[in-house]
């Protein structure tokens, strides 16, 4: 079953932010990701998992340049399975409430 998430905005770097919960007992996999950077700076944003210290990102990390959106397909995506929670981590320096990486992804829903 695909699934969207909700639209989240990072708007801090090196902060994993929740971008997508799964429900118990069942996995998924990421189909499509759209990112627009808002701030003035490229952005590396890298999808994991583990709030905090824990994260770890699971899929290479997506150049997105500055001021640009960026859209990957099902067939441009690595095909990682997420046992866990998925969340989101940039790298810009220009983060912030009112400069954010807004981020949004599909998933396969297994299970």
């Amino acid at each position: 079953m695909r699934k969207t998430s909700n639209l989240v905005n990072v708007i801090a770097a090196a902060t994993p932010t929740l971008v997508y919960t799964l429900s118990q007992g069942r996995t998924a996999k990421i189909k499509k990701i759209m990112l627009f950077n808002n701030t003035a700076n490229n952005d590396e944003v890298t999808f994991g998992q583990g709030a905090g210290v824990a994260f770890a990102a699971s899929m290479p990390a997506v150049l997105v340049l500055a001021g640009f959106d960026e859209q990957l397909s099902e067939w441009e995506v690595p095909q990682f399975e997420f046992v866990t929670n998925i969340y989101v981590s940039c790298n810009s320096a220009g983060l912030a409430a009112l400069t954010p990486e807004s981020v949004q992804i599909e998933v396969e829903d297994i299970g």
